[in-house]
């Protein structure tokens, strides 16, 4: 039973390093919620990056069949390196 004013989840917001951190359990670790994510169907928000840990993220969440939505500062946009296969899965503000 639900609580009176629970919303269902639609999206899910991770910003985590660009570095793979110190072992293949960051990597792993950052492909299983990617993984979770997608196969909710949810909505992962994120800072438009696709490297290190990001890029396990957004791969997995994809792969899973989740939706992006990049939420990047405009003073970042000319350093940070974007996903290259977005396609029709990302919006963005």
């Amino acid at each position: 039973m639900r609580s009176a004013g629970a919303r269902d989840l639609a999206a899910v917001a991770v910003f985590c390093g660009s570095n793979t951190g110190q072992g293949d359990a960051y990597w792993q670790g950052g492909a299983a919620l990617g993984r979770a994510i997608g196969e909710r169907g949810l909505t992962l928000v994120y800072g438009g990056t696709h490297k290190g840990l990001m890029g396990a993220l957004t791969d997995a969440c994809l792969e899973a069949g989740g939706s992006l939505h990049v939420n990047r500062p405009r003073l970042a946009a000319p350093v940070a390196r974007p996903l290259k296969t977005l396609g029709s899965t990302a919006k963005s503000s």
